[in-house]
Parts: C-alpha cells; sequence; structure tokens
C-alpha cells in the first residue's frame, strides 16, 4: 500500500521536480551524473544515484524511486535500504552528492 501511495504522490507531483539531473547509466568513480545499478541473482538491485551539481536528498530519492518503478515495470518493489553518501570518492574523484540504496521488485511481469 505505500508502494502504491508513493506511486500517486509521484505521478501527480513528479513533474515539479527539478529535472537538472542528467538521467542515465553510468559507471561509479567515472565523475559522471546518473545512476550505477547492479542486479544480484537474488533479485537484489543496488543502486546509486550520482549527481556531480549537489543535488538536493529530494531529487536523488526522485529518481531513485524512479529508476526502481521503471526496472520494475511499474509493480511494485520492496526497499530494503536507502541512505545518503556523504564524502563520496572513487579513483581520486568526488562527487557532490550521492544516494545509495538497494530494492528488489515483488510482481515479476507477465
Amino acid at each position: 500500500m505505500r508502494n502504491f501511495l508513493f506511486l500517486v504522490i509521484l505521478s501527480t507531483f513528479g513533474c515539479s521536480v527539478p529535472t537538472g539531473f542528467n538521467y542515465k547509466p553510468v559507471k561509479f568513480g567515472s565523475y559522471e551524473e546518473g545512476y550505477d545499478e547492479t542486479t544480484f541473482e537474488n533479485g537484489v538491485n543496488v543502486l546509486k544515484i550520482i549527481s556531480t551539481q549537489n543535488h538536493s536528498r529530494e531529487v536523488l530519492e526522485h529518481f531513485f524511486h524512479f529508476r526502481a518503478t521503471e526496472k520494475c515495470r511499474g509493480y511494485n518493489y520492496q526497499l530494503i535500504e536507502l541512505y545518503e553518501m556523504i564524502d563520496i570518492c572513487a579513483d581520486g574523484k568526488c562527487f557532490e552528492s550521492a544516494l545509495h540504496g538497494k530494492y528488489k521488485c515483488t510482481q515479476e511481469a507477465n
């Protein structure tokens, strides 16, 4: 029910979130803005939303949930963990802000 409510709110207000974020797949550590995602055999997805322009946590969360909904083809997903990454550096480069989370699709597509 919580996920359904989130989707209703997202569909209603989703367009009001600033879209200056460059939503595309990127490799973590490349100092590009976008998302990096890994799917494990047990169905758990690890998703990092990476910002090089210091976007707010609200914007990063919007794109986290957008990607999870996209990956699960609109079906419900279970959020396992979600937290803001602080002082993020990889391969000698540092990001302005990032969000890290895990989720799992709860229904299979027919």
